[in-house]
């Protein structure tokens, strides 16, 4: 399991934004996302989560497969030299890079 192909196509490029104190909203390479987040037993919970409906197909189809899979309220929350990991109890890792 690893990142998600850093040389995807820009338009397909998940983000993550954490806009106030419990709410956060992104891209998961296909369609937009808004929901919670809270700190919880000294860990960061996403979720849970709504998006839109748009029907991806091809390589955007699979990226947000592996995103929506990371972003649950079970996943550990972890920060690694400047990026955000989000690892489910699978092992599933989706890392996101601050933006500058």
């Amino acid at each position: 399991m690893g990142v998600i192909d850093a040389s995807i196509d820009k338009h397909f490029a998940p983000w993550l934004e954490f806009v106030s104190e419990g709410r956060v909203s992104g891209y998961t390479g296909c369609n937009l996302l808004s929901g919670a987040w809270k700190i919880e037993g000294g860990e960061v919970r996403v979720g849970p989560l709504v998006t839109t409906k748009r029907a991806c197909a091809g390589p955007e189809q699979a990226i947000e497969r592996r995103v929506l899979a990371a972003l649950n309220e079970q996943a550990r929350v972890t920060r690694e030299a400047g990026r955000l990991v989000f690892t489910t109890p699978a092992g599933e890792r989706v890392e996101f890079a601050e933006a500058r």
